[in-house]
């Protein structure tokens, strides 16, 4: 069933839409973010054409000539994201029932417990990633 080409076109065009769809999502973010950093939000197209240059030329450089490191930005980008979707929220929830007693804040199932889980799940992922970096998992 896997050798099926019809299969394996789909996955195929499901993974480069799915790059695509990231690519334009993040790009515009950066570029706004760009656009603000270097205050040329709305003086016209000379600066909109500063912040495209900016915002693209140091990633195509670097996807040109140092191709593997796109790999190595993504392990980079794990951990950042880890941070950010993991052990964030699990310190907003703890100080947020810290400040709240349990009736007055919202409360879900789960949890210390389910916080507990989820930091040890985000711990997981991050060491595995370190070990992945300095050789000590194989890389998939």
């Amino acid at each position: 069933m896997l050798d099926n080409p019809y299969i394996a076109k789909t996955v195929s065009t499901f993974a480069d839409l799915a790059l695509a769809t990231s690519f334009l999502g993040v790009s515009l973010g950066l570029f706004d973010f760009v656009s603000d950093f270097l205050h040329q939000k709305s003086k016209g197209i000379g600066s909109r054409i500063n912040s495209a240059v900016v915002t693209f030329i140091p990633p195509l450089g670097f996807a040109l000539f140092y191709p593997e490191g796109f790999i190595m930005a993504l392990g980079y980008a794990a951990i950042a994201l880890v941070i950010l979707a993991i052990f964030l929220p699990v310190a907003m929830v703890i100080s947020q029932r810290k400040q709240l007693s349990a009736d007055k804040g919202y409360q879900v199932a789960g949890g210390k417990f389910a916080l507990g889980l989820a930091t040890a799940a985000g711990v997981v992922i991050i060491s595995s990633q370190i070990l992945q970096m300095f050789g000590l998992l194989p890389t998939i």
